[in-house]
């Protein structure tokens, strides 16, 4: 500045100028049917991101730092489950 003091500044680009890596997963689900006289029952088997991709959800930046520290924060790996549905038939 004019009068010798230091500013300091991040300089951001310009709005929605940067992109973040492409995201994809394979989800995988299979239920089965069984039945008796009175009920039925469903037995749903599933696999969320099946085969564990790591995709960044957002960027956190921490300004506090120098430089400037940013953290990829990514979204659930690899997720089996698995159900039981019980009714009336």
């Amino acid at each position: 500045l004019l009068d010798g003091r230091t500013l300091t500044y991040i300089h951001v680009g310009e709005k929605n100028g940067q992109r973040l890596p492409a995201y994809h997963r394979l989800d995988v689900a299979a239920t089965r049917r069984f039945e008796t006289a009175t009920l039925f029952y469903e037995l749903n088997v599933s696999l969320f991101n099946a085969y564990g991709r790591n995709n960044i959800w957002y960027r956190q930046f921490d300004l506090s730092e120098v430089p400037m520290l940013v953290t990829d924060i990514t979204t659930l790996g690899f997720t089996p489950s698995i159900g039981l549905r019980v009714g009336l038939r």
